[in-house]
């Protein structure tokens, strides 16, 4: 027989994804894991930090529902926390905020063999007082001459830094969601 002092909790709360990003109007599920005392599933409760951005609904002893609503702040993020058995996970709600367009500063940079240079692509979304939450990426056609080191994304810009590698022409595509822009690079 177990004693109850020496007997350890596997109560826990997991969840299958920290951050979601949903669409105003849409909704999405998400996998969760919560264990009491004993080690048993069970169904833990949900609770949003704000229901004008997120509601969330427990669907199963496993997934919960998240919605949010038509009216959101696109660009805003509300947590929402599981809880079971004194133990806690939170979810980061994202509303969707989406480029509608994007123009690169340069179309052509030129940087020397060894430096570093930060390219600069103006972005407007929806929402143009909140950062876009779509995601970028870079690619440079050459990363022999022209490499990726960095990649920002704030409110009304991204910004892509890149390091010459070695002498030559490289062209970079940077897509934001939908939306993509060439900026030609050129090592000395």
């Amino acid at each position: 027989m177990k004693s109850s002092t020496s007997a350890k909790s596997k109560a826990k709360v997991t969840v299958s994804k920290k951050t979601v990003t949903v669409a105003a109007g849409k909704s999405t599920t998400v996998s969760y894991k919560a264990l009491n005392k004993a080690g048993k599933a069970v169904k833990a409760s949900a609770k949003t930090s704000n229901k004008k951005l997120a509601t969330v609904k427990v669907t199963s002893s496993k997934k919960i529902k998240i919605s949010v609503p038509k009216k959101a702040t696109k660009g805003s993020s509300a947590k929402i926390t599981l809880t079971s058995a004194g133990k806690k996970a939170t979810i980061t709600v994202k509303v969707a905020n989406p480029v509608k367009s994007a123009k690169a500063a340069k179309k052509t940079v030129k940087i020397k063999k060894g430096k570093k240079a930060k390219i600069t692509v103006k972005v407007t979304a929806q929402n143009k007082k909140k950062a876009t939450t779509d995601k970028l990426t870079a690619k440079s056609s050459k990363s022999k001459i022209a490499k990726i080191t960095g990649k920002k994304v704030s409110k009304g810009k991204v910004t892509v830094t890149v390091k010459g590698a070695k002498k030559g022409t490289s062209k970079l595509t940077i897509k934001i969601g939908k939306k993509s822009v060439k900026v030609t690079v050129k090592v000395k």
